[in-house]
């Protein structure tokens, strides 16, 4: 499926082909017969399909930049001075790269907002595994630091009950 910006680009390949082959017919160096290109000959030269050719010429034919001939035979193109007009001012293939621009511009809408969202996703993510690291890390600081108060507090228990009564004691 052809895109309108892909289009352009093809109409402006087929000005581009039919333009020059018009030229050289009119310099009369090359020796051609015709100041026009079969369907055959244009299908070679531009590698389409009968079906890519046919869209294609179509609306130009209709901007009237081109002119089908027809005989028992073949199909003709043949250019029109509309249609070397829009070749050398460049008319589709500024079309071409204003679509090109625009879908570019349509993709990276969607294409920044995603990756952004991954991103923000991958960093809440790490946050939230750095900072659960912390607490364990927290955590075991604590328990160490209980153990140590245990083993002191053990160190501070007298061993041997004393039964001694103390001097204020009552008896």
């Amino acid at each position: 499926m052809m895109n309108s910006w892909n289009i352009n680009y093809k109409k402006h390949k087929l000005l581009k082909c039919l333009t020059k082959h018009y030229i050289l017919y009119w310099q009369k160096s090359v020796g051609l017969e015709k100041d026009y290109l079969t369907f055959t000959e244009l299908r070679k030269k531009l590698k389409w399909n009968l079906t890519q050719l046919e869209i294609i010429y179509i609306g130009l034919e209709k901007e009237g930049e081109l002119e089908q001939k027809v005989d028992n035979i073949n199909n003709y193109l043949k250019i029109k001075e509309k249609g070397i007009t829009s070749y050398t001012d460049n008319k589709y293939i500024d079309r071409f790269w204003k679509g090109a621009f625009s879908y570019s511009k349509d993709l990276a809408g969607i294409v920044i907002p995603l990756l952004s969202l991954v991103i923000a996703y991958k960093a809440i993510a790490y946050k939230v595994e750095s900072h659960s690291q912390s607490q364990e890390k927290s955590l075991i600081s604590i328990e160490k630091k209980l153990k140590q108060i245990e083993k002191q507090i053990d160190r501070l228990k007298p061993t041997e009950v004393d039964n001694r009564k103390d001097s204020i004691s009552i008896p």
